[in-house]
């Protein structure tokens, strides 16, 4: 193996572990935009069960009209 071909060697085998970093790096960070992805829909679910517990039924707000 020739000087230049061991250097070629070197150099890639150096840039495949930075592009393994790298390709870790961008997992967490996606792992970390998924969970909030998640907690916001979560939020949102809840808000909308919220409103819609709050919110009174046809059936609810005529019995409502019949009392007045």
């Amino acid at each position: 193996m020739t000087q230049e071909s061991q250097a070629n060697l070197a150099d890639t085998y150096k840039q495949l572990n930075e592009a393994e970093k790298q390709a870790a790096n961008l997992e967490k960070m996606l792992d970390n935009f998924e969970s909030k992805i998640e907690a916001i829909l979560k939020e949102a679910q809840d808000i909308t069960t919220t409103k819609q517990e709050e919110t009174p039924t046809v059936e609810a707000a005529e019995d409502a009209q019949d009392k007045q």
